[in-house]
């Protein structure tokens, strides 16, 4: 898979690496971040309604809450790196 490619530079190269879709670090990458699959539809539901000219709805006030996050503690070791609790503490997933 191309990911683990890309994982691997990284490790290799040892560069701590924040990535967009989560199967990085299902492959071994440090954490990855993005916004919810749902917050996305909805977002691009909302562009739609613009586009048709439509009443555009307001923005989410729970956007910074719908963020996926997910982090490898594994990796994070092998990298000498210490993640701080302020970090981990929004963080969805911790994989260890």
């Amino acid at each position: 898979m191309p990911e683990s490619r890309v994982v691997e530079f990284v490790a290799a190269n040892r560069l701590p690496a924040i990535y967009v879709w989560r199967w990085f670090v299902d492959s071994g990458g440090l954490m990855s971040s993005r916004p919810s699959s749902y917050e996305l539809w909805r977002r691009a539901g909302n562009v739609d309604n613009i586009l048709r000219e439509r009443k555009a709805r307001r923005p989410s006030d729970r956007a910074a809450d719908q963020i996926e996050l997910v982090a490898n503690l594994k990796t994070a070791e092998e990298l000498g790196l210490t993640i701080p609790q302020s970090i981990l503490a929004p963080v969805n997933e911790v994989m260890e």
